[in-house]
């Protein structure tokens, strides 16, 4: 179900997002259920971004829910309380 969903995402970031390179993945815990983070650049509209990747697998339902931002170079840590107060959000559904 992971590899489907990140190829999913793959498709949509190709949509949006040109010449995205995504860092090395790190594993955590969000609203306590397994996660997967990464951040990256790409280009979209031919500006230069900062990507925000994130992953959430809600084993009991099987349901994996993406979080996927972007903003200029320089700019993401204006947003940190933002994320932050997002990522707190997030809980599991039955």
């Amino acid at each position: 179900a992971v590899e489907a969903a990140l190829g999913g995402l793959d498709r949509t970031l190709e949509g949006v997002v040109s010449g995205a390179s995504i860092d090395t993945p790190k594993n955590g815990l969000v609203g306590g259920m397994a996660a997967i983070m990464a951040d990256g650049r790409g280009k979209v509209d031919g500006n230069d971004v900062e990507l925000g990747l994130l992953l959430v697998l809600n084993e009991a339902s099987q349901r994996i829910v993406f979080l996927v931002g972007f903003t200029l170079p320089g700019r993401g840590d204006g947003y940190a309380k933002d994320v932050a107060a997002i990522l707190h959000s997030v809980r599991a559904l039955p």
